[in-house]
């Protein structure tokens, strides 16, 4: 299933807070193009297999690990050899939310390595997009994965800010019964959007996921700035 952006936003930041949705977003992009099914068999006679249905995205990963093959799976193509290290089973990683937790978790762990060595930010970062594709910190700029994902980012920015400003613009436009002692709470969104006749106003943040075991500090600062960075100061 290929998630529109909203919905990988939403779930992003129920299921990895701690990473910025616009890093997220770039590597979901250049890995799976945000398709929650997505595998790609890696190796001789590889390639990317876009599976219909959960069962089978499950079947035929777990046909192609049990052949020995290398396999990337879901939204983040999360690699099979990375499996048992995250505690993570082939259905899990076809469950939107696992996979994009183990990805971040991923990214958060390639960030936090780089930066020990790299003063710049920024290049830690792309370090950190190295990491997670090849496991070393130079071999993914020589395949130009860091490049690739780089690309993604240029696509995906402006339209997530685009979206987050007409948001904060329709929220402006649509006046809470604040005067009115019949209505609604003001934390029940639903109700009061109802109450006014008018479109309901963006769901509420969801609660965030606790960070991952092992992750250091609450948040690594894989945040953006402006396109093609993806990383800000905390």
């Amino acid at each position: 299933m290929i998630l529109e952006l909203a919905a990988a936003a939403q779930l992003a930041a129920a299921c990895a807070p701690g990473v910025a949705f616009e890093t997220l977003a770039a590597v979901m992009r250049a890995e799976s193009g945000f398709d929650t099914l997505a595998v790609n068999v890696n190796g001789e006679g590889g390639g990317r297999r876009r599976p219909a249905t959960r069962e089978e995205a499950v079947a035929l990963a777990a046909a192609l690990i049990a052949e020995g093959r290398s396999v990337d799976l879901g939204l983040m193509q999360v690699n099979s050899g990375n499996l048992r290290a995250l505690g993570l089973s082939v259905v899990d990683a076809f469950d939107a939310c696992t996979n994009l937790r183990a990805g971040a978790r991923l990214l958060r762990e390639g960030y936090a390595a780089a930066a020990r060595g790299e003063a710049d930010p920024q290049r830690a970062l792309r370090v950190a997009f190295s990491r997670y594709n090849t496991g070393d910190p130079a071999r993914g700029f020589a395949n130009g994965y860091v490049a690739r994902v780089q690309d993604a980012a240029e696509a995906v920015v402006p339209a997530i800010r685009l979206r987050g400003e007409a948001a904060g613009s329709a929220r402006a436009l649509t006046p809470a019964p604040d005067d009115d002692p019949d209505a609604p709470p003001e934390w029940d969104v639903w109700a009061r959007a109802t109450y006014v006749r008018r479109p309901a106003p963006p769901a509420a943040t969801p609660t965030p996921a606790p960070a991952e075991e092992g992750a250091a500090g609450a948040a690594t600062p894989l945040l953006p700035s402006e396109p093609p960075a993806l990383l800000r100061s905390e």
